[in-house]
């Protein structure tokens, strides 16, 4: 059974059928038809004008401007329910011996001054986890290469070359009494290889082939169908 496909007269047909549907939008408007009733619009119409009445009385005030030190509780600029702010912590009295962690508030404080070397190593054993975390980090190096990880492009994706070839190779060549060559005088033979896909450039419509070890084996079809214009209309038609 031949294999239906649409080619660009049948495209142009199925365009042509498709626009036929709709109604042409119209210069100027944003909708082709005006989809409201006369009652819905006299209601927006009076909204729309009761919008523009001024209702506010002549004494209002606007724009007031929040004043946090003000105490009035009166006052149009007083702030309601403000939180309370803690007096500030001086960083040394925080990370003081006599704070509630001394140990691993030493190592930090002794981090932050740049003397971490005289802390002694049983007090930076008690900061929990960080060799572990250390020691289960992979190194920069390892990306891309052999026995390391794999890295990503800018599109988030595994780069090609760190992928087997099979994976997107397609081998352009010209095939010839059972042999693809690289070159047109078929000079040059290409080895076939399971898993690439091999495009012929010299035969008529780019035939595809695989290789199944032995033979080349093709695997684009032939037996194509232009979809004629009344089976596109019988299609829209249904």
């Amino acid at each position: 059974m031949a294999n239906k496909v649409l080619n660009y007269d049948g495209l142009s047909h199925f365009w042509a059928k498709l626009k036929s549907y709709f109604v042409k939008q119209e210069a100027g408007k944003g909708l082709s038809t005006n989809d409201l009733t006369a009652e819905l619009k006299q209601n927006y119409d009076a909204a729309y004008q009761h919008s523009l009445a001024s209702h506010a009385p002549a004494d209002a005030e606007a724009n007031v401007q929040s004043d946090w030190n003000q105490t009035d509780t009166g006052a149009d600029d007083y702030i309601k329910n403000k939180p309370s702010i803690p007096d500030p912590v001086t960083v040394d009295a925080a990370l003081s011996d006599s704070s509630e962690n001394p140990v691993q508030n030493k190592v930090i404080k002794a981090a932050i001054d740049g003397k971490a070397d005289s802390v002694h190593t049983h007090e930076i054993g008690s900061v929990n986890g960080l060799q572990t975390a250390l020691d289960g980090k992979i190194e920069t190096s390892t990306k891309g290469q052999a026995n390391g990880v794999a890295s990503l492009g800018s599109d988030g994706k595994v780069p090609s070359e760190q992928l087997p070839s099979y994976v997107d190779d397609v081998v352009e060549g010209y095939y010839a009494d059972g042999v693809f060559y690289q070159d047109a005088e078929h000079a040059t033979t290409i080895t076939g290889e399971q898993g690439k896909i091999y495009v012929d450039l010299e035969g008529e419509g780019n035939k595809t082939y695989r290789w199944s070890g032995s033979v080349y084996v093709e695997i684009s079809s032939t037996d194509m169908v232009a979809i004629t214009n009344d089976e596109i209309d019988t299609m829209m038609a249904s």
